[in-house]
């Protein structure tokens, strides 16, 4: 895969982060397709995809929290940890 391919996944992902609940899966599935991409390409930069994968100044807000269960909210608290 190009550069060209890894951004259109990029930019398909983004498109679609309508609502601020959409931003919370597409930024699992950015990280998701990041540590798959990296297979592909050794040198493939996950960081610099999940950005660009997500919206400028993302915010988590009430609706998004109020409606993951305490698993899923632990899930999704450790996985932007990682990403940060």
């Amino acid at each position: 895969m190009t550069r060209k391919d890894f951004q259109l996944i990029a930019n398909v992902l983004k498109a679609s982060s309508t609502s601020p609940m959409n931003r919370c899966v597409i930024k699992e599935l950015a990280v998701t397709f990041a540590s798959e991409l990296t297979k592909v390409n050794p040198r493939f930069n996950a960081q610099r995809f999940v950005n660009a994968c997500t919206p400028e100044n993302p915010k988590l807000g009430y609706v998004e929290v109020r409606d993951l269960t305490p698993e899923e909210e632990a899930q999704l608290d450790a996985k932007l940890r990682e990403g940060k």
